[in-house]
């Protein structure tokens, strides 16, 4: 349990920090580290309330620390780990890392999806691809990297 905490709090950290080495105007390089994070946590919580209330939980701290928009992330979390916690009989493969970009492209589609809905912006197909292909790449190899260190 505690290396799950020093996850979430490794993740946070360098979802912060990343800002100072590398532009946010990027097209390549948009972190979800704390996302990142609760795909590897949903294997070691295997009880679903007690991984939907740590998703609601990193979703709060997530409004409060990076965004004004205080619920969106709690709910688009929520959401994405009722999808994380299901996945598998969504989708039959065993290969993790198709499993990884679809959590992340279905985090994506709910938050633009919500942001559409209480009319934050309008449809733009560009910007909505553009936000996936660009936390693909850095979220990927630091799933990777995580299950390499945690596993």
């Amino acid at each position: 349990m505690i290396k799950l905490f020093f996850l979430i709090v490794i993740s946070f950290i360098l979802e912060t920090n990343l800002s100072l080495f590398i532009n946010l105007n990027t097209n390549l390089f948009n972190s979800l580290f704390v996302l990142s994070s609760l795909i590897i946590i949903n294997d070691f919580i295997k009880a679903k309330t007690k991984f939907y209330f740590l998703a609601i939980i990193l979703g709060l701290i997530y409004d409060i620390i990076f965004t004004s928009k205080i619920g969106f992330n709690l709910i688009t979390f929520l959401i994405t780990a009722i999808f994380i916690k299901n996945i598998d009989y969504l989708f039959k493969t065993k290969i993790n890392i198709i499993k990884y970009l679809n959590i992340i492209i279905f985090y994506r589609f709910i938050g633009y999806s919500i942001l559409l809905l209480i009319g934050y912006f309008n449809f733009d197909i560009i910007f909505f691809l553009r936000s996936i292909y660009s936390s693909l790449i850095i979220n990927i190899i630091y799933i990777i990297i995580l299950k390499k260190i945690i596993v």
